[in-house]
């Protein structure tokens, strides 16, 4: 993961922001939310280890409860 250009910080702010304006409020929904935009981002990232994607999807998925605190209609 050392050789990845981007923080886990702007991809969460990145999911958190796509949530809010899709109406994704329940944990099944940021988690599916989550996997969507890195598949998307996946190439660009240069991510191929299976190890590093999972690390990834999990460290976003799991700020599920951070972001319902952020969020007023929760």
């Amino acid at each position: 993961m050392d050789n990845l250009t981007f923080s886990i910080e702007d991809l969460y702010e990145e999911v958190k922001d796509r949530a809010e304006a899709d109406g994704a409020f329940t944990r099944e929904e940021w988690h599916d939310l989550v996997e969507e935009i890195l598949e998307e981002k996946r190439d660009s990232m240069g991510i191929d280890d299976d190890d590093d994607w999972q690390y990834l999807v999990e460290s976003i998925q799991s700020r599920y409860d951070q972001y319902s605190q952020a969020v007023p209609e929760l």
